[in-house]
């Protein structure tokens, strides 16, 4: 994830992805049932604005960034689940040493 480059290019196309979604107009419809989500999640307006904003300013440093300091700092929560033969796994963690896996059988 380090060695990713992304182009200016890059970033915009993904903000305009998530801020499309992020920013869409509410309709009458919904808009009892988004209030009530942005009620119960304790968003305000002024928080939405601020995520924004960020959001505009995002640049490949900074989503980089972001997405290291994220990733790093999870990484000790994180699981991994392997889906292969018993033979394939166990041959994998003769290679793992000390940071083998834990084999179970899903499929009974």
């Amino acid at each position: 994830m380090a060695a990713q480059q992304w182009s200016q290019t890059d970033i915009d196309r993904a903000i305009i992805g998530s801020a499309k979604d992020a920013e869409a107009p509410i309709r009458p419809a919904s808009a009892t049932a988004e209030a009530l989500a942005c009620y119960l999640r304790g968003d305000s307006d002024e928080q939405r604005a601020t995520r924004y904003a960020a959001t505009l300013r995002a640049t490949p440093a900074s989503v980089k960034e972001t997405m290291l300091r994220v990733l790093d700092a999870n990484e000790p929560l994180s699981a991994v689940c392997v889906v292969s033969s018993r033979e394939k796994l166990n041959e994998a963690n003769e290679r793992l040493g000390d940071a083998r896996l834990t084999v179970s059988d899903i499929l009974i």
